[in-house]
C-alpha cells in the first residue's frame, strides 16, 4: 500500500512508536512496504526482544537501501543475540567497508565484542561511539550494561539515566536500571520506581525472556 494513505499510516506508526505504543504502531504498519516501514517494524520487534522476527524483517532489504546503516546495525545485533557469529561478522564487514569511522560502525564493533564476552573492549568502543554521538540512547544503555558486567553498578545506573534522559521511551534502559538497582544495589524501592516508569511507557512491557 502506498501513496498518501500509506504515508499517513507510516507517520501514525512513527508517532505511536515514539509514544511507546508498540502494538498500535505495528497495527498501523500492517501491509505497508518500503524501507521506513520495514526498519520501524524491525526496531519495534528488536526492542520487544523478538530477535528472529526483527531479523526476518530486514533480511530482504536492498543493499542500496536509504536506511542501510541503522538496518544493518539492527541486523547485526539480532545475529549476535541469536548466536549466529559468522553471519554477524559478515554483516560487520559490510558496515566497515562503507563507513569504517562512523558511530554506527564503531557501535557495531562493540556489539560484536560484547557478544563474545569481551566486555572491556565493548565498553571502550561504546565510549568511542558516544564521543562522536553523545546522546545516542541505545549506546548509552549498552555501555551501562558493560559497566554492570565489570562490577560498577553505580556507573551503570548513571548511563541508564543518561539514556532515559536522551530517550524517555527507551524501554531497555528502564528495565536494566531496575535490574541493577534491585540485584546489585539492593534498592528495591528504586527498582520498583524504574519498572513503574517502564510500565508507564509500555503497559505490555516484558523482560527479554518474555516474562511480564
Amino acid at each position: 500500500e502506498g501513496g498518501e494513505e500509506g504515508g499517513e499510516r507510516a507517520r501514525e506508526a512513527i508517532g505511536r512508536f515514539v509514544m511507546g505504543q508498540q502494538v498500535r504502531a505495528l497495527e498501523a504498519l500492517e501491509g505497508l512496504e518500503g524501507e521506513v516501514p520495514t526498519w520501524l517494524r524491525a526496531r519495534i520487534q528488536l526492542e520487544g526482544g523478538h530477535w528472529q522476527s526483527a531479523l526476518n524483517e530486514v533480511a530482504n532489504l536492498s543493499p542500496e537501501s536509504a536506511v542501510l546503516h541503522p538496518v544493518r546495525v539492527a541486523r547485526l545485533e539480532c545475529l549476535c543475540l541469536l548466536g549466529q557469529a559468522d553471519e554477524a561478522e559478515q554483516e560487520l564487514a559490510a558496515i566497515e567497508a562503507q563507513t569504517p569511522d562512523s558511530p554506527d560502525c564503531i557501535y557495531a564493533r562493540g556489539i560484536v565484542q560484547e557478544s563474545v564476552g569481551e566486555y572491556e573492549e565493548a565498553a571502550r568502543l561504546y565510549g568511542q561511539a558516544l564521543a562522536i554521538d553523545p546522546g545516542n540512547a541505545p549506546v548509552l544503555t549498552d555501555l551501562g550494561i558493560m559497566y554492570r558486567r565489570s562490577g560498577q553498578p553505580e556507573e551503570a545506573v548513571r548511563r541508564f539515566d543518561l539514556a532515559i534522559a536522551a530517550d524517555p521511551k527507551l524501554e531497555n534502559a528502564r528495565f536494566n536500571k531496575g535490574v541493577v538497582l534491585l540485584h546489585d544495589l539492593n534498592d528495591r524501592a528504586g527498582a520498583i520506581q524504574a519498572w513503574e516508569g517502564l510500565l508507564a511507557v509500555n503497559p505490555l512491557a516484558m523482560a527479554p525472556n518474555g516474562q511480564s
